[in-house]
């Protein structure tokens, strides 16, 4: 968990933002918040994006580095995992 906090960070500095850590922390409270909501949508897959653009936006970082942010982060913590996940089960699958 602490390793995708400070990955979340780095992700902040590379496009040229410097966010406090407790932006964060309450950006992935409410990450897990919503992905834990039953709204029909495996992942929650756009009602996640939505929804921290819309918070990174009403705590003043502007909307297209809150959407690179938030798009950058579900990237790492939703995307990757579930392909690299699909990848080893068909490789594991074949062996």
């Amino acid at each position: 968990w602490l390793s995708e906090l400070a990955a979340s960070l780095l992700v902040f500095y590379s496009v040229g933002y410097l966010c406090p850590i407790s932006l964060i922390l309450v950006l992935y409270t409410l990450m897990y918040t919503i992905q834990s909501m039953p709204v029909g949508i495996t992942g929650a897959v756009g009602v996640t994006e939505v929804a921290l653009t819309t918070f990174l936006t009403v705590f003043n970082v502007p909307i297209n580095t809150g959407a690179a942010v938030v798009l950058l982060i579900r990237a790492e913590t939703f995307w990757f995992k579930l392909i690299t996940g699909f990848f080893f089960t068909v490789f594991l699958h074949e062996l």
